[in-house]
């Protein structure tokens, strides 16, 4: 906060409740003309009351702040806080009301959770435990030994808050006894149900079985493979390529075999649908020309 005119401070009045000690830090633009820590004290627990502390005489400024920095474990309840001050040069003395800043969501606060009570259609859950196999072995996992430069390591346990609430957890009374297998719901067939029936063709009457080649040595069903070679249709064609000079004696041209056109051949037409009725023409809008303005004329100053 701040004033118009320097003012001097006598004393501070805290009203708060809190659980670990508290340090409180006062701060003033003078001297120096930046704000700096001019005093502090301590505030021991206790429930809610004023605490009140004077403050050295020549502690003056324009500004003044005051910092609560409660110690790390423990609950501080801040209800108010009003220092004692003088307007320098000739004012009176008057309490003068801090304004306290609220909590930011940073800070801490008290959550109290929601616990729900236990409905009615409640109904325990039983989870199967499935018989150990006949196969079971002990497994014997290996531990070292402990070294001789061993030493007992303590962890740090923070004592329990006072504002710590045991949540009791719903126990279902005679779990053993009741115990029975949990079984999955399985639906039934729709009536709806088709089976489906996948579509084999049927072999065609050129179906010819190709016999594998089997090693001598073999079972007596064995037979060699023979490969179909369909022969030369009456329609073959040679195509005669280039051949290079100086070729070898032995050279033959190779001859591809070009088939004719079928008697059933159709020529592929794409199929074009035929314009719907509800079709418009799309006509895009001109504008006008717009008239040609007429010259006038201006006389010019020779």
């Amino acid at each position: 906060m701040g004033f118009e005119k320097s003012h001097l401070y006598g004393k501070i009045e805290v009203d708060l409740a809190n659980t670990s000690s508290v340090n409180v830090s006062l701060s003033t633009d003078i001297p120096g003309g930046t704000m700096a820590e001019a005093f502090s004290f301590t505030i021991p627990t206790g429930t809610r009351r004023p605490v009140g502390s004077r403050l050295p005489g020549k502690m003056q400024g324009h500004y003044f702040s005051a910092t609560i920095t409660p110690a790390a474990a423990g609950q501080t309840e801040l209800y108010g806080a009003r220092i004692w001050v003088r307007e320098l040069p000739t004012g009176q003395w008057y309490w003068f009301p801090l304004p306290i800043l609220p909590t930011s969501p940073a800070e801490f606060e008290r959550l109290e959770l929601p616990i729900p009570q236990t409905p009615e259609a409640f109904a325990e859950m039983k989870l199967p435990f499935l018989p150990t196999s006949e196969a079971f072995e002990k497994l014997e996992l290996p531990v070292p030994v402990t070294p001789e430069a061993f030493a007992e390591m303590k962890l740090p346990i923070p004592q329990t808050p006072d504002a710590f609430v045991v949540a009791p957890l719903p126990v279902v009374p005679g779990t053993q006894q009741g115990f029975e297998e949990m079984k999955l719901p399985v639906p039934q067939t729709p009536e709806s149900f088709v089976e489906m029936k996948l579509p084999v063709p049927e072999t065609p009457e050129a179906f010819v079985a190709v016999p594998l080649p089997v090693v001598p040595g073999t079972q007596e069903g064995f037979a060699e493979l023979k490969l179909p070679i369909p022969q030369t249709p009456e329609i073959f064609t040679a195509a005669e390529l280039p051949v290079v000079p100086g070729t070898q004696e032995g050279f033959a041209e190779m001859k591809l075999p070009i088939p004719q056109t079928p008697e059933s051949f159709a020529q592929f037409a794409l199929p074009i649908p035929p314009t719907n009725e509800e079709y418009l023409q799309s006509k895009l809008p001109v504008k006008p020309t717009p008239p040609v303005p007429e010259w006038a004329d201006v006389p010019v100053d020779e």
